[in-house]
Parts: structure tokens; C-alpha cells; sequence
């Protein structure tokens, strides 16, 4: 009884932890949560670059439909989910 109040426990506790993150607050343009931390990865200023596509990532347009605000003034690429966080306002 104690393990399977303790499994309850830890998988509660994991599911408040990703609901926190805010990149689990937006959807792409689909509709689709963008989800968080674990999907994507924080991109170094020096691998963006813009185009007449709007940014790039190493070369490759990130079409605008995917483009976030980040909340954390860092590039972040969800590419699973499609969504690209950009620091500052998006238009």
C-alpha cells in the first residue's frame, strides 16, 4: 500500500513540475500544445540569423506560423511540436 501511495505521489509531483513550464502554455499552428523543457532546445544567439523568410536556424527558414515570444529572452526550437520562441515582441 505504502508503494503504490508513493508511486501516486511522485507521478503527481512530475505532472505539477511540467504544468509549470511556460512553454507548455502555448500551441503552434495547428493547435498543438508546444509542450515543454524536455521538447525543446535553447538555441545560441549564433545559429539565428534573419532572411527574407523571417529568422533562420542554421540556414533553414523557421516559417513565421512557428514563431513564439520567449518569456525568457533566449531562442528555444520545439521542433516536434513546431515552435520557435524568439526573445522580445513578435508581431
Amino acid at each position: 500500500m505504502i508503494r503504490i501511495t508513493l508511486c501516486i505521489l511522485l507521478v503527481s509531483i512530475s505532472s505539477v513540475a511540467y504544468a509549470g513550464d511556460w512553454r507548455s502554455n502555448y500551441r503552434n499552428s495547428d493547435g498543438v500544445p508546444c509542450c515543454g523543457e524536455q521538447d525543446c532546445f535553447k538555441i545560441p544567439v549564433s545559429r539565428i540569423t534573419k532572411g527574407a523568410c523571417g529568422f533562420m536556424l542554421d540556414g533553414e527558414c523557421i516559417p513565421r506560423s512557428h514563431i513564439k515570444t520567449s518569456e525568457d529572452k533566449n531562442y528555444w526550437h520545439c521542433p516536434m511540436w513546431r515552435c520557435f520562441f524568439v526573445p522580445g515582441a513578435v508581431s
